[in-house]
């Protein structure tokens, strides 16, 4: 079962915890005067590595 988990500063994380396939993360303005998301996508995690 995928789950989803939210932390601070704007990071989504979508899996089964602790191994997540999908994370995105919100880097603001006041990190480096320019907004943008950051997209991490690890397909070499599989449902038996986190069951």
């Amino acid at each position: 079962m995928l789950n989803w988990d939210t932390t601070t500063y704007d990071k989504y994380t979508v899996g089964s915890c602790p191994k997540f396939n999908l994370s995105i993360a919100y880097i603001g303005d006041s990190d480096f005067d320019v907004s943008h998301y950051v997209v991490l996508w690890d397909n070499s995690i599989t449902q038996d590595q986190v069951d």
